[in-house]
């Protein structure tokens, strides 16, 4: 009996032992915390905190961090005053310290402060109620807080609803107990745990806050009529640059039985629709086995194998005998499964290698008209840049929430440009500059939401956005690009309309016309009809064909079938390259806002407290 009741003694005191430190972490204990916030009808809460410590240790004083932004919104805090010791202010990145106590000299035991603040706000984006959305006691103490207190009075006792939540930040436990007393609210000696805090979230009549600010540190509105004149006057001058000298020829389709200038696939698909995408790549597959330098067989499960029969020469482009050779980088045969590996890469390189076949003499647009449109399209970005930046002092923590939606309408507007005028640096300037006076827009179009500047703004953007869509028109076609431009589409018109005696007599020409201008009409989007018009003129497969039929005689249909699984399933394979080649991270952003409810830590104020 006497062993076993010392051992629970050993025990215990071990749990003591252990227990100790965690329950003063700070290096003291929070037994009492009343906090008083008093609302104005100008959206200003005046806080009062009174604080009890004990002080285990020996520390020069308490460090009392609040934070500067909510989950909703920014605000600025302002005519701080302490209570029970000298104290100074310290800026952090969104958070104010305010170090209570001397470096020379130290407290211990029993310690109360008192810390009173104004938070200021701006008027609230809710339009059917306005909102008191206030973290009292926040979640960044380190230890138990044993009795805490709150009284929020209101500038009107029409109270709507009052939802208080207690825990840890994120929580969205609701709790009981708080006394609405005419225009106060009260909830009292409630216990808290290290890192639980309490919130409230009321629901006042709209107007209310009638005297809340439209903004804290606003953009001066004397300058705002200038950005908005100069914005339009950009708009208005790129209309009239595109009018004069952005406007193109007519294209006039010619007739043509094959592609024009013996273009490949990926080439034709660039001129036609100003873009080369993987089924492109894929149609070059067969585009190379109908030159004969492959053979191509489809199994029973829609796989497929590639048998090299020839070496590619110099009578195809350089960009194409790279791609072929990466197809059999390790030996005459590949199968689909394989090609994720050793033809990712190089069908990269087929992508931007056709777009890049069209410089100099082959030059689709004209280089003095790119110029033009990155010059207009630079003094288009002007306006939200400037307004950006001097509307950045109100970003607070929505400051960088707006960049990535903002940087990519704006980005891939600036990259419209880049046709016709290379990689160089000034595109690159231009997507940078882009990015930057997107998102310092955006960041005031999110904080507008709740403070009411929505329609300045979205002037502003509206005229931006439309000079630089006329700027990227102010691109003028090369006589070249006109007139290959038309050949192109001649060519997928007769696709589409081609009689059948004239497809007999160019089957009668050359026995494999439907095989060799399939992979085209595969780019041009015309399979289905294309194969249609061969029914009973094709009816045996090309010699480097083997399909998996299921009993049933071979159709052009068929094969274009074949062509379409052949292209999906590689497609597959380079998005599930892509992103491997990403690092498969994928984020994104949240959306603000008041949506009718909160969550414990989420409201403003709060924050914690530490010894120092």
């Amino acid at each position: 009996m006497f062993k076993s009741s010392s051992k629970l003694l050993v025990c215990l005191t071990l749990l003591v032992l252990t227990a100790a430190p965690a329950m003063a972490y700070e290096g003291f204990t929070v037994e009492s915390y009343d906090v008083e916030v008093t609302v104005g009808k100008d959206r200003i809460h005046h806080v009062r905190e009174d604080i009890d410590l004990n002080f285990v240790s020996r520390a020069h004083g308490l460090l009392r961090e609040i934070p500067l932004s909510s989950s909703q919104e920014p605000y600025m805090i302002d005519n701080v005053e302490v209570e029970g010791g000298p104290f100074t202010l310290e800026q952090g990145s969104n958070v104010l310290g305010v170090r209570i106590g001397e470096g020379d000299s130290y407290v211990y035991g029993p310690k109360s402060y008192g810390v009173s603040y104004d938070i200021l706000y701006e008027k609230d984006g809710d339009r059917k109620n306005d909102i008191v959305y206030v973290s009292p006691i926040g979640t960044d103490w380190d230890t138990p807080i044993r009795s805490a207190s709150v009284t929020i009075n209101l500038p009107t006792d029409d109270i709507k609803s009052v939802t208080v939540y207690k825990g840890a930040y994120g929580a969205d436990s609701e709790i009981s107990g708080a006394n609405i007393s005419g225009a106060s609210v009260t909830l009292k000696n409630v216990y808290l745990n290290s890192h639980e805090g309490l919130t409230f979230y009321i629901e006042l009549p709209e107007g209310t806050f009638s005297s809340a600010p439209r903004s804290l540190t606003p953009v001066r509105d004397t300058a705002v009529p200038g950005i908005i004149a100069f914005a339009a006057l950009m708009a208005v001058l790129a209309f009239v640059r595109w009018v004069r000298i952005g406007r193109d020829d007519r294209i006039v389709p010619t007739v043509e039985f094959y592609s024009p200038d013996g273009m490949n696939p990926a080439e034709v698909s660039y001129i036609v629709n100003r873009t080369v995408d993987t089924s492109a790549v894929s149609a070059m597959i067969f585009f190379w086995a109908s030159k004969g330098y492959m053979n191509y067989r489809e199994n029973e499960d829609g796989s497929f194998e590639l048998q090299k029969l020839r070496d590619m020469g110099a009578e195809r482009p350089e960009y194409e005998r790279r791609a072929f050779d990466a197809l059999f980088e390790d030996g005459t045969e590949v199968t689909s499964r394989q090609i994720e590996k050793s033809y990712y890469n190089e069908a990269q390189g087929v992508i931007v290698n056709a777009e890049e076949c069209f410089r100099g003499e082959r030059a689709l647009e004209r280089g003095s008209n790119a110029k033009a449109s990155a010059a207009q399209l630079l003094l288009c970005l002007l306006p939200p840049l400037i307004y950006g930046v001097m509307a950045m002092p109100d970003a607070g923590l929505f400051g960088f929430a707006g960049v990535v939606p903002a940087a990519a309408v704006y980005g891939l507007t600036a990259a419209l440009i880049q046709r016709g005028n290379g990689n160089g640096i000034l595109p690159a300037v231009l997507v940078f500059l882009a990015g930057i006076g997107g998102g310092l827009l955006a960041s005031r179009l999110m904080e507008a939401r709740f403070f009411g500047s929505q329609l300045r703004c979205l002037i502003i953007a509206g005229l931006s956005v439309a000079g630089a869509f006329f700027a990227a028109l102010i691109h003028r076609r090369t006589d070249y690009a006109t007139g290959i431009i038309g050949r192109c589409l001649g060519f997928r018109n007769f696709l589409v309309t081609a009689e059948k005696d004239r497809l007999e007599k160019l089957v009668e020409e050359n026995p494999s016309y439907f095989f060799d201008t399939l992979p085209f009409a595969f780019v041009l989007g015309v399979t289905d009809v294309w194969a249609k018009k061969f029914e009973g003129l094709i009816k045996e497969p090309p010699d480097w064909y083997r399909g998996y039929y299921g009993g049933y005689a071979f159709t052009p249909l068929y094969m274009t079938g074949s062509v379409a699984r052949a292209s999906s399933g590689l497609s597959a394979a380079y998005a599930r390259r892509a992103v491997k080649n990403a690092g498969g991270n994928l984020g994104g952003f949240g959306d603000g806002g008041f949506s009718g409810g909160g969550f414990s830590g989420g409201g403003g104020g709060g924050g914690g407290g530490s010894a120092w």
